[in-house]
């Protein structure tokens, strides 16, 4: 997620449940949005940011599934 966010903090908040992946990318891309409101959008940059997000939510989804395989204390649980 660091790599499609660009921000180690952003990944860390998804993963913390602090914000939901759809905050998290919107938050990543507010310089790109910006650029998009100003200049005009890109077609091939929308193209590639949709290819993206689907990336950060396949990461997601596996950091959740991982996360639940863990014990409260955060070790993995036996039989994992």
């Amino acid at each position: 997620m660091t790599a499609l966010t660009g921000s180690a903090l952003l990944a860390l908040a998804v993963l913390r449940g602090r914000l939901s992946v759809e905050d998290a990318w919107h938050a990543a891309h507010v310089d790109e949005d910006w650029n998009f409101e100003q200049w005009g959008r890109d077609a091939l940059a929308l193209e590639r940011r949709v290819f993206r997000f689907a990336e950060m939510q396949a990461a997601a989804t596996l950091l959740a599934a991982m996360e639940e395989k863990r014990s409260p204390d955060g070790a993995p649980r036996s039989g994992a």
